[in-house]
């Protein structure tokens, strides 16, 4: 009877933290002190050991400000990504002068993302899970985001909702 006890407990808490709700728009806003679109420059990698002793590795991205939706960011910030899989990762964006590009991974194709920040230090982070939306085109009436939690709408049309919300 234990055992069985343990076990529906074990499976309660699992699947309720894979079944975590993801945070819908209004909360992405709430949680955020700047919404902006930026355009990456450059990418370094650093890998750094946490409380915990496990090695993490972090992104950190030096970008443009082309335009804040929420927030006074400075023209050029520094975004931390920790996310496992971070766009930041592609070879298009992160790669150690003269490496050619690595087999077997993927290049993101675009520098333009829309991200939801909040200050960490000198730089901000994402203030969400899935808070970095790829951006892919220059005309923002034309512009495509492609994201986790966005249906593939114009640029455009995603800056009006942000914008609606607020």
């Amino acid at each position: 009877m234990k055992t069985t006890i343990t076990i529906v407990l074990l499976l309660t808490g699992w699947l309720s933290a894979v079944g975590a709700p993801i945070p819908s728009l209004e909360e992405r806003i709430a949680n955020a002190d700047v919404i902006a679109v930026i355009s990456v420059t450059n990418v370094t990698k650093t890998i750094v050991t946490n409380a915990a002793g496990s090695q993490v590795t972090i992104f950190v991205a030096e970008a443009v400000v082309d335009r804040t939706l929420k927030g006074t960011p400075p023209r050029a910030v520094r975004v931390k990504d920790a996310t496992t899989g971070t766009m930041f990762s592609a070879d298009d964006l992160y790669r150690p002068a003269d490496a050619p590009l690595r087999a077997h991974t993927w290049a993101l194709g675009t520098r333009r993302f829309l991200v939801f920040l909040k200050p960490s230090g000198d730089a901000y982070m994402l203030s969400a899970p899935d808070s970095l939306t790829a951006v892919y085109g220059s005309d923002s009436s034309s512009a495509r985001i492609a994201g986790a939690w966005w249906p593939c709408i114009t640029l455009d049309e995603a800056i009006a909702s942000v914008e609606k919300r607020q």
